[in-house]
């Protein structure tokens, strides 16, 4: 499979609630709480607190809809109008690096077809660049605590338009290092379960998913890596998740010729101990093609960053089912 065509599987195509739109990023750290705005119409103010960092935002549509304030109330306060319909956003731009211990968003811009509005923020750090072909943003999502630790992008098509032509790629500004891009995007799904880290190796040779048809989520996933450090030069992950009777999958990576890239999937909420999150479809991408989807896609759609690196190892929570999982980069 060509490139081009497993670029476009990584984009994120989001069915129900999520049909017409596709989610980019986040970028940035992972502490604080994951939040989303999706506009119900234009986006014509935005409200920045910022300082040394981008301390908090605040989203506000032409029909009187607002989002929540995403972080505090530190630094100063600015406040960002668009002359809808002759002005429209078309992409962001930042740095992020590490503030009081935690990876933030240390500087904002806001691209539009007529002007760039800031950069709000003081920080300096690695560059980001998310810029928007062939479609319109149309909500913002990340994680903020008492500051903006990462932003992304939601994005509707302009149809018909091919999903490549929507990767809002990051992009690396010269001089810049590459520690902007997430090293360990995630991870994706609930809060609920044990966290699970396997740790970064030279390679991954075989995925096994384990699907509950039942209850359409994700039963379990395990690994096999490639390590010097293990007899036969391979060692095979534990079992992430229960061991309900399933349905297994076995992935075999033609290693070293063939890599893992990104994955995508859907997370919602499963009846089991009160309502959690558990993973409910999910798909691997690699330099070779696309295996997936597994499961049954419903509710929250995630993706990992497409960028120019493969994952090294796999992270998350874990119950009675997969309830969340996040990606170790390695970046070509």
């Amino acid at each position: 499979m060509a490139i081009q065509v497993i670029k476009e599987e990584m984009v994120n195509k989001c069915s129900s609630e999520c049909e017409s739109y596709v989610g980019i990023g986040p970028l940035g750290g992972s502490s604080g709480t994951k939040w989303m705005f999706k506009a119900k119409s234009n986006v014509e103010q935005i409200i920045i607190h910022h300082g040394d960092v981008v301390d908090s935002l605040i989203f506000i549509c032409e029909n009187g809809q607002s989002s929540d304030k995403f972080g505090s109330n530190g630094g100063n306060k600015a406040e960002v109008y668009f002359q809808y319909p002759h002005e429209y956003l078309t992409g962001i731009s930042g740095t992020i690096g590490t503030y009081h211990g935690d990876e933030t968003v240390k500087s904002l811009a806001f691209h539009t077809n007529v002007t760039t509005y800031g950069p709000f923020g003081r920080g300096r750090g690695g560059t980001f660049t998310l810029p928007v072909e062939d479609g319109v943003i149309v909500g913002f999502h990340g994680r903020s605590g008492p500051f903006l630790n990462a932003i992304g992008l939601y994005i509707r098509p302009k149809s018909p338009v091919s999903p490549s032509k929507l990767i809002a790629q990051p992009e690396l500004s010269l001089g810049a290092t590459e520690d902007f891009f997430p090293r360990n995007p995630g991870p994706f799904g609930g809060s609920y379960g044990r966290d699970w880290d396997d740790g970064v190796f030279s390679g991954i040779t075989k995925v096994v998913v384990n699907v509950n048809d039942e209850v359409n989520v994700i039963q379990s996933v395990e690994f096999e890596y490639v390590s010097a450090k293990h007899e036969g030069g391979y060692i095979l992950s534990p079992e992430h998740g229960g061991s309900h009777p399933v349905k297994q999958i076995i992935i075999n990576i033609d290693h070293p010729d063939e890599f893992l890239m990104g994955i995508a999937g859907y997370y919602d909420f499963v009846e089991w101990n009160g309502a959690n999150e558990a993973i409910r479809s999910i798909k691997f991408m690699t330099s070779k093609g696309v295996y997936g989807p597994y499961g049954k896609e419903i509710g929250t759609c995630f993706a990992s960053p497409a960028a120019s690196g493969k994952i090294v190892g796999f992270y998350g929570r874990a119950a009675a089912y997969l309830t969340a999982i996040g990606v170790h980069m390695e970046y070509i």
